[in-house]
């Protein structure tokens, strides 16, 4: 939510906000589990942990579109109408940004990079060194990982969106503590603003290169 007031705040006074305003569409969703955030844990309100609960690439489960949870169906259908180019899943627990695949086919923790590795490998090299200490991290080299390195999941979002919706999306695990206490937020939010900032504005820049490399 910060986010979005600092960029309401500064369009056309900070050249930053300037560039992403007029050069990107901007979605931001607060939080996709409203009912586990109010109740303080990982399931949704029928206690089901929603990053498990997408189509996996390497194992069938959650295939039965019956069975699968509202807010899992909203974002695939969300994902799919709007054609996302990346996106950024925020999470806490951890102060790292985490790039696909998130499993491996053997279900083995080990490096398993996906067909674009480097550009997801630069997408979370630009948010680490912009943060304000996270690329100085003694668990994770320069404060990034690959998730099927750091500890394997499946029916994950980040690995669906990138399959099914063509969209380049980091899992950012933002902050150490898992529930950070209301006045923390604002600390938080200085820590990870010019990350974020820094993050969609080369996004713009990538774009209007491909675009100009690949005009006609």
């Amino acid at each position: 939510m910060q986010l979005a007031y600092w960029l309401c705040d500064n369009y056309l006074k900070d050249p930053l906000a300037t560039l992403i305003v007029e050069n990107t569409h901007l979605h931001i969703l607060p939080s996709m589990n409203p009912d586990g955030f109010a109740l303080r844990r990982r399931g949704n309100a029928n206690n089901v942990d929603l990053n498990r609960d997408f189509p996996d690439q390497f194992f069938p489960n959650n295939d039965d579109i019956k069975q699968r949870q509202p807010e899992t169906r909203a974002i695939m259908n969300w994902i799919k109408q709007e054609h996302f180019t990346a996106s950024a899943s925020l999470h806490g627990g951890a102060l790292v940004a985490n790039y696909p695949w998130d499993g491996s086919r053997d279900t083995r923790k080990q490096y398993y990079g996906c067909p674009d590795d480097k550009a997801f490998r630069y997408m979370a090299s630009m948010y680490s060194q912009s943060h304000y200490n996270m690329s100085l991290s003694k668990e994770f080299e320069g404060g990034i990982t690959n998730g099927a390195l750091w500890y394997p999941i499946y029916g994950g979002m980040q690995d669906w969106n990138y399959i099914h919706g063509g969209c380049f999306e980091l899992t950012l695990e933002i902050s150490d503590v898992k529930w950070p206490k209301a006045s923390e937020l604002l600390v938080i939010w200085k820590q990870n603003k010019m990350s974020m900032l820094n993050l969609v504005a080369s996004l713009v820049k990538i774009l209007a290169v491909l675009y100009r490399d690949h005009s006609w």
